[in-house]
């Protein structure tokens, strides 16, 4: 956890100092757990929510590095009919996505790829059972004993970007385990929502052209 929140706040200082585009990003994210193969889907989708930070390192005029600190909600919801029965598992997760971002095409509304790997450290969970719309078993789950509270994911997105705002949607897979004895790897498809704010450099041209333009009335 300490070497997270250190790689985090590095990248951080790092990207506000180069005065690149960053900006809050929220989304939802659609979960399942299964034990089959990577992004394979199993189960009914457990909806949840997403909030971080996006922070766009730009490297070449079509490539870029995306790092994307945020809270994300993963889990599963599986149903009994013979008993009227409702499984649902909640799992919050702090992660550092760090992926590649490749123009496809360069104009204003262009679309884009994403890929690449994300960290993730288990921050609560919660299993509730519902018998007919009632609660009829709820445990929250006690990570202080935890043997694994890590996970490593790999994902894949599809977006486009505009000039404030920019969306995506990406399918993410974690490739390691919970542990030995639960096998399932999480699994989630999201929509994400970025606001770009003004990078200084914009800012900085803004107040120019402003003060440009007051200069030139007074003559």
């Amino acid at each position: 956890m300490r070497r997270l929140i250190l790689l985090s706040t590095l990248l951080v200082h790092c990207v506000v100092s180069a005065q690149l585009r960053h900006g809050p990003r929220l989304g939802v994210s659609v979960a399942s757990q299964t034990a089959g193969a990577l992004f394979r889907w199993s189960g009914l989708p457990k909806v949840g929510p997403i909030i971080g930070w996006s922070f766009d390192i730009p490297y070449t005029h079509q490539v870029g590095i995306r790092v994307e600190p945020m809270v994300m909600s993963k889990g599963s919801w599986t149903r009994n009919d013979a008993l009227n029965q409702n499984s649902l598992v909640t799992l919050r997760y702090l992660e550092l996505p760090v992926l590649v971002r490749l123009d496809l095409d360069t104009t204003r509304g262009g679309f884009f790829l994403n890929g690449g790997a994300i960290f993730g450290y288990w921050l609560s969970g919660k299993f509730v059972q519902k018998q007919g719309g009632s609660v009829v078993n709820e445990i929250t789950y006690d990570l202080s004993n935890a043997n694994k509270r890590t996970q490593w994911s790999i994902a894949l997105g599809l977006g486009s970007q505009a000039k404030a705002w920019s969306w995506e949607i990406r399918a993410q897979s974690s490739v390691d385990p919970f542990n030995t004895l639960i096998p399932s790897r999480s699994l989630v498809y999201a929509l994400h929502l970025t606001y770009w704010l003004p990078s200084n450099a914009e800012r900085k041209a803004k107040r120019d052209a402003k003060a440009a333009a007051e200069g030139e009335s007074t003559e």
